[in-house]
């Protein structure tokens, strides 16, 4: 009996610049940028995920580090990066703060740049193939010079056993990881092609013509018009399932228009003041409860830095006693981290060795 080779349909394939997991083939994944940190998480961060990055020493800087590499990385695959934080200027328009954070990620080298596309075909231009094509049991061997035995399709191109995610030097992972070059940033021609196309977009947490609209007595308005801009964003990119996007067309029939692709959304220094003066603990988990739900079932993945002083401490309440302003905690920095991890789909802390207590003081005794 021959051997019958099946093939997934278009509605399967995984994003443009994702893999299937090797645990579970149903489920893509996207490169953080980092191989090491992609192999922490399981081969990397699942499509329709949140992650949250947590650093609490405020000297350092490994959350603007891992976020730059995941913005990179995003721009490397061909994939659409949405960048939410900092504040809008006196006209709405510039961001200084983003701009410098775009402008400060680390770069391909000159010849993996000009692959950089390649290495992600789009579906709509891929050829068509039949669900199942009956192979011969002779199927695909060739004249080799040496004796060595073929072995079955499925392992023939298996590397061997490696304990950790190869970068893109490797050759096996060269269409899902890319190797940056720390001293090169990416060029401005590139950011400004990325933005012209939209592949790139800058929001402000508060529209600048809107912001009478987050006050004290409704400030989860900001928030509201937030997630109703994510929504268009997904929804013009066809990234939301079927069913939420008001689409009547197939997952199958949107791929094939080139529809399907990875979209990254980075909530930069979430709950910081850009965010808004009175920005609570509620607001911050209906918030993210709610694009939870959004993304789950969308293309899209999400990416959290916080600003240092959340990390120690959760955010305050503005409550009006008589004339004076009182701000109260509502959970103790114990409680709000775990909030946040249950609120994501994975949380992790970046800390160096210095801020160690327990380190540093066996530095200074020995």
């Amino acid at each position: 009996m021959p051997f019958v080779r099946r093939t997934p349909n278009a509605a399967n394939r995984p994003p443009i610049g994702s893999i299937p997991s090797p645990s579970a083939p149903s489920l893509a994944l996207i490169s953080t940028g980092v191989p090491s940190f992609d192999d922490i998480l399981g081969g990397g961060q699942p499509v329709g995920s949140i992650l949250t990055i947590l650093a609490p020493d405020e000297h350092s800087a490994w959350s603007k580090l891992v976020e730059r590499y995941w913005i990179a990385q995003g721009l490397a695959a061909d994939q659409d990066v949405v960048i939410i934080g900092g504040a809008a200027d006196e006209n709405g328009e510039g961001n200084t703060e983003i701009d410098e954070l775009v402008a400060g990620c680390m770069w391909l080298d000159e010849g993996v740049a000009k692959s950089a596309r390649k290495s992600f075909p789009d579906p709509q231009t891929q050829q068509s193939t039949p669900a199942e094509e009956p192979d011969s049991d002779a199927e695909g061997l060739e004249e080799e010079s040496s004796n060595r035995t073929k072995i079955a399709w499925r392992y023939e191109k298996m590397k061997k056993f490696e304990t950790t995610v190869s970068g893109n030097n490797s050759g096996a992972s060269s269409t899902f990881h890319h190797t940056f070059n720390l001293t090169n940033t990416i060029p401005p021609a590139v950011l400004s092609t990325a933005r012209s196309s939209k592949r790139l977009i800058q929001i402000p947490p508060i529209d600048g013509h809107s912001n009478e609209a987050s006050t004290s007595s409704r400030p989860y308005v900001g928030f509201k018009n937030l997630l109703d801009k994510i929504y268009a964003i997904l929804k013009e990119r066809g990234a939301l399932a079927s069913g939420m996007d008001g689409d009547s067309r197939t997952d199958e029939a949107k791929v094939q228009q080139g529809q399907r692709k990875a979209v990254r959304i980075v909530l930069h220094e979430f709950g910081s003041l850009d965010w808004g003066e009175h920005v609570s603990v509620t607001h911050i988990h209906r918030f993210l409860h709610s694009l939870r739900s959004l993304i789950r079932d969308s293309t899209a993945s999400v990416f959290i830095s916080l600003p240092t002083h959340l990390v120690h401490e959760a955010p305050v309440t503005w409550s009006q006693k008589g004339k004076s302003p009182a701000y109260e905690p509502l959970l103790t920095p114990e409680g709000w981290l775990k909030s946040l991890g249950w609120a994501s789909d994975a949380c992790v802390e970046f800390q160096g060795f210095a801020g160690e207590p327990s380190v540093v003081e066996m530095q200074r005794l020995g």
